[in-house]
């Protein structure tokens, strides 16, 4: 769901771009360092700045204003020098998210494979023994 959204985002900044710049470009998407700045950054208007000769915050702040509604993001704003974060529709997103859960017919059959990675889940909580080699002699680490 998350490479849905941040798709359709990535779809309409190249559009955008292409239709009012004439500009066509890889629109790189990175998630912000923190959640309360939005689920998806582009430092797209960096690089349009350089080709229009143009200040990247101004670029960023037309693309905002004027790029329209995405499904699956709420807003997007301007931070800093010129970034354009999404913040993403997340009662939307939920919503969307518990309608891709499994049927009760997938349930029954993943529920035999359940055992199994809950046994491994288990056994990789403990700490397993490292073979460890010392000038040629083996001895069995427990740490």
């Amino acid at each position: 769901m998350y490479l849905t959204i941040v798709n359709r985002l990535r779809d309409a900044l190249a559009r955008y771009i292409q239709e009012h710049y004439s500009i066509s470009m890889d629109v790189v998407l990175d998630r912000p360092p923190k959640i309360e700045m939005g689920e998806a950054a582009s430092p797209v208007c960096f690089e349009l700045a350089k080709r229009l000769k143009k200040a990247p915050r101004i670029i960023a702040q037309e693309i905002a204003n004027s790029l329209g509604k995405i499904e699956g993001i709420a807003r997007i704003e301007v931070a800093g020098a010129g970034y354009l974060n999404a913040y993403f529709d997340r009662t939307a997103f939920w919503a969307s998210a518990w309608k891709e859960q499994p049927g009760e017919d997938q349930k029954k059959q993943s529920a035999e494979g359940r055992g199994k990675r809950e046994l491994l889940a288990r056994a990789s909580a403990f700490r397993i023994p490292q073979v460890l080699r010392v000038k040629g002699l083996k001895s069995v680490s427990l740490s």
